[in-house]
């Protein structure tokens, strides 16, 4: 070997501070989240994000910006979430939602004596509703398609059965009565619609009979007798009536 040639010198290492080694840990964290933020562009996730949060919720019947229409008919079908009631002009299908308010107010009977029994409190739903019911009904019309026969019920008002006759006392057995049914001013039933019938009335110990706005007994009256009858439900469904109240007419009324 040439004694002049040098000889090569062993790499310097140096020694890495505690402190300094910190520093460097620090250093590489920008580098690390550079590098997933990079990953997780490249991967779709944004756009799958922004996906997300641009859509529109689902909106409900009431939130749709509708155009309100007051319709009023009879229920001529019943579906499983709609329903087809005929106007004097056209038939509508109303399709029935979560939001859409179905009430049924009851028919009141107009005792002189007794106090009447409190409202019932149960909320109608759609299966409560019955093919020939008259309602009336907040319809929404889509101002996109105003033309459409098919709209949104967003309430649904059932109008309160006929739960009266006027009618003349044919016969008297035991605690029922025979009426014939006759059509006055006082019925709410159309001329067109109107159809005279025999109704069995059954009388009970809480049947309220009146005369005169005198109260009176079951052995007071007679055949021949011009009466009004309340019953517990309607009139137009059924010949046989249980009596709520039975008033006798005035004479000047017969």
């Amino acid at each position: 070997m040439d004694p002049t040639t040098p000889l090569s010198q062993p790499p310097i290492i140096t020694p890495i501070v505690p402190g300094e080694k910190n520093h460097l840990l620090l250093g590489l964290i920008p580098v690390v989240l550079v590098l997933g933020v990079l990953i997780v562009i490249k991967s779709g996730v944004v756009d799958r994000l922004r996906n997300l949060l641009s859509k529109t919720p689902t909106q409900t019947a009431q939130q749709i910006q509708y155009t309100n229409k007051t319709l009023a008919g009879r229920i001529t079908s019943v579906g499983t979430d709609s329903i087809e009631i005929k106007t004097d002009q056209t038939t509508y299908e109303l399709t029935i939602s979560a939001d859409t308010q179905i009430s049924a107010p009851a028919p009141s009977v107009p005792y002189a004596f007794r106090t009447p029994p409190p409202a019932a409190t149960v909320k109608p739903s759609l299966s409560d509703l019955k093919t020939g019911q008259s309602v009336s009904v907040e319809a929404g019309i889509d101002p996109k398609n105003p033309d459409s026969k098919t709209v949104a019920a967003l309430t649904i008002n059932v109008t309160p059965y006929v739960n009266f006759i006027t009618g003349n006392v044919k016969a008297i057995s035991g605690n029922s009565l025979e009426v014939e049914s006759v059509r006055d001013d006082f019925s709410p039933i159309p001329v067109s619609e109107f159809k005279s019938k025999d109704y069995r009335v059954s009388v009970s110990n809480n049947t309220e009979i009146t005369s005169e706005g005198k109260k009176i007994s079951l052995s007071n009256l007679s055949a021949g007798q011009k009466v009004i009858i309340y019953a517990d439900s309607d009139v137009t469904a059924t010949n046989n009536l249980a009596a709520l109240k039975i008033d006798t007419m005035s004479p000047s009324l017969n």
